[in-house]
């Protein structure tokens, strides 16, 4: 609730106070608490605590929720430019979805967080190829646990795919479907990847709208607190200039 109301602060709260309860009762679900706290600390811009919950999350016994501590691990190491991210990524790739396997909730969930990992960290090629698993999830949800929209995942594969009207299509429901239901801390997470699909297709007007909306993405992530993605716009605004 506190995520999609944009409380990043009261998201935070939220989740301490559910670990330490947790914690004291030594419930066995500690991990997941764990993994949204590290997701929120990342949004926040507190990487280095985010990451040591995530890693502590990561390593515990294989369930339902497997991928979604790792996936988000892979994306935090990415977006901070850490030494090991590409291994991360690696790590995380073995929860995707497979043949003769069943859809637990945390392989979708490493299909959003690793798309994204990867096309942060340059590897658009091989991000593209779970553009029909990304696709699969964006028909089922809105968003992952972590307020990602899962429409964005899909648009990211697809523009790594070069397919820039399914990519364009995905992007833009995305950005509908968070204005509509709505979810605040995954509006700007959503303009900053159509900003950079607009980007990657280069068009000169393409160039000029991509920097608009980057803009709007760091604005709407400065009103929330949402410094990851405020930083990576920036970011993305420089390479442009």
């Amino acid at each position: 609730m506190y995520l999609a109301r944009g409380d990043l602060e009261g998201s935070e709260r939220a989740a301490r106070e559910a670990l330490a309860f947790g914690e004291s009762c030594q419930l066995g679900w500690i991990f997941l608490i764990e993994t949204v706290l590290g997701c929120i600390l990342l949004y926040r811009g507190q990487t280095d605590e985010g990451l040591s919950l995530l890693t502590k999350a990561a390593s515990g016994h294989a369930t339902h929720f497997s991928g979604f501590p790792e996936g988000l691990l892979a994306l935090g190491m990415t977006a901070a430019q850490m030494e090991g991210a590409a291994n991360a990524c690696n790590a995380a790739m073995r929860f995707l979805p497979r043949p003769g396997t069943s859809r637990g909730s945390g392989a979708w969930h490493a299909v959003l967080s690793s798309t994204e990992a990867l096309c942060l960290g340059g590897r658009r090629e091989e991000a593209g190829r779970f553009q029909a698993e990304a696709e699969k999830v964006a028909a089922e949800w809105d968003c992952g646990l972590h307020g990602f929209p899962a429409g964005t995942s899909a648009g990211i594969a697809a523009a790594c795919n070069r397919n820039w009207s399914r990519a364009e299509e995905h992007h833009r429901a995305a950005i509908a479907r968070m204005e509509a239901v709505p979810y605040l801390t995954a509006q700007p997470i959503a303009r900053y990847w159509y900003a950079d699909m607009l980007a990657e297709r280069g068009n000169p007007e393409d160039v000029d709208a991509a920097k608009a909306m980057l803009k709007e993405s760091i604005a709407a992530s400065d009103k929330i607190g949402l410094a990851l993605y405020a930083r990576l716009a920036w970011q993305r605004l420089a390479r442009m200039s």
